[in-house]
């Protein structure tokens, strides 16, 4: 019947312990209210204790350090080869020559005297033509007279080397025409300049004149 009601009690167990340490709180206050606690410490025996003390343990000395002896020690140096040091020697201070060195002679050179150069210029030589042949005809129907100068290179041989050109103009073309073309027809016919009676080619100039006195 009791294992009944325990398995089919209404309450958990937790419930019905909580219930029980709630009753069992109630009594002992009960107790402590109604005198009960007091007297049931008085009716305990009295209890005694001493304290015991550890007995004093008399520290032994440490040992004396040993007797230690340290040999001394042998300090083994390299063995260091010793090389010869040079002794410097003083330099050697060369002193400077007072002897003056004479600088060789310079030969002279010997310039030959100069021989004078006798020159003379050159010109119209034999059989060169007039120039009434090549006076202009309208320079003469017009009284026109003048001189023109012309330049001329000429060989040796009296021939011309290169074109006849006029130098000075008389100021007339018709006439400066003419001198031009008397110059040109006498190559052949010049007598060219020397130098110390030697023909040499040569340029000059060749002065031709127009005149109607003539």
């Amino acid at each position: 019947m009791t294992a009944y009601v325990a398995n089919h009690s209404p309450f958990s167990r937790r419930t019905v312990a909580f219930a029980g340490i709630v009753a069992l709180h109630v009594v002992v206050i009960y107790a402590f209210a109604t005198g009960l606690g007091p007297r049931a410490l008085k009716e305990l025996p009295a209890m005694t204790w001493d304290v015991l003390q550890e007995p004093k343990v008399q520290d032994t000395p440490p040992p004396p350090p040993p007797d230690v002896q340290m040999a001394p020690s042998k300090v083994v140096l390299p063995d260091y080869q010793v090389f010869p040091v040079d002794t410097p020697t003083a330099p050697t201070v060369i002193e400077p020559s007072t002897t003056l060195t004479q600088p060789p002679p310079v030969p002279t050179a010997v310039v030959p005297t100069a021989e004078p150069v006798h020159r003379v210029g050159g010109g119209p030589g034999k059989g060169f033509p007039a120039s009434e042949d090549y006076y202009p005809p309208a320079a003469v129907r017009i009284g026109q007279t003048g001189t023109s100068t012309v330049q001329v290179c000429v060989a040796p041989s009296g021939q011309l080397t290169a074109p006849p050109a006029i130098g000075t103009s008389s100021g007339s073309t018709l006439l400066d025409q003419g001198a031009l073309r008397l110059a040109k027809a006498g190559s052949g016919h010049y007598r060219p300049s020397t130098e110390n009676g030697v023909a040499i080619s040569s340029c000059f100039g060749l002065r031709i004149t127009f005149d109607l006195k003539n």
